[in-house]
């Protein structure tokens, strides 16, 4: 039987291992935005539409801001953008290349076939020398929600220091591919702060935004308020 379970206690090492960098994102954009200028004069930008701009920079960021002609704080906004994307075009590739290691590894030195596993599977071999250790410390803990596995996904390490070798390259696959969905997730807020900042730009201050991370789900939440 495939299994699709994953033992609690990695779940909440995997959980709770980039909160503080998920966070880190929107606050450095925030202060960002607080620290460019985003008023506009009088004279200036009188034909120009606060909603077009918003638009354009929710679009791409730092598109509104060359609209509004402050092309200096669209430069901000474009090189942080091309560089998070640059980061997660990084991390994605050199994630791949670790897993289609450590899937190797697991073939050669476990005796696996890899075509179909889950990634709680790939946790679990990591973790247990053979499938008898793994099925036993189920049963032992009374872990009812775990799955036990039969002949049909078993395993057997030859050594255990291929085992830790491939734990060891399935970590840093995952903190790889962790980073780049925090990296995506900066994108997002960038587009949102540009647009922000470009709508200011625009001389009106009908909006305000706020950050703070929900304590039941442990989220950063976006709130658009009006006065």
């Amino acid at each position: 039987m495939m299994c699709h379970g994953i033992t609690v206690r990695h779940y909440l090492r995997s959980r709770n291992a980039y909160h503080s960098a998920w966070y880190s994102i929107p606050l450095m954009l925030l202060v960002m935005m607080l620290l460019l200028p985003a008023t506009a004069t009088a004279e200036e930008d009188v034909d120009k539409s606060p909603g077009g701009a918003f638009l354009r920079s929710l679009i791409f960021p730092g598109w509104g801001e060359n609209y509004m002609e402050r092309p200096t704080s669209g430069y901000w906004f474009r090189g942080i953008e091309y560089a998070l994307l640059a980061g997660i075009t990084g991390y994605s590739v050199y994630s791949s290349w670790r897993a289609e290691e450590y899937r190797s590894l697991a073939e050669d030195h476990a005796g696996i076939n890899s075509n179909g596993r889950t990634h709680s599977y790939y946790v679990n071999i990591g973790i247990y020398d053979n499938v008898d250790d793994y099925n036993q410390a189920m049963r032992r803990d009374n872990n009812y929600d775990a799955c036990l596995y039969d002949s049909a996904d078993a395993w057997q390490w030859d050594s255990r220091t291929n085992r830790h070798r491939f734990r060891q390259v399935r970590l840093v696959a995952d903190d790889a591919k962790a980073k780049a969905v925090i990296l995506g997730g900066g994108v997002f807020l960038n587009h949102v702060f540009s647009a922000i900042h470009a709508l200011k730009l625009g001389g009106t201050d009908r909006f305000s935004v706020s950050i703070y991370p929900a304590n039941t789900r442990q989220l950063v939440t976006l709130t658009l308020q009006l006065p």
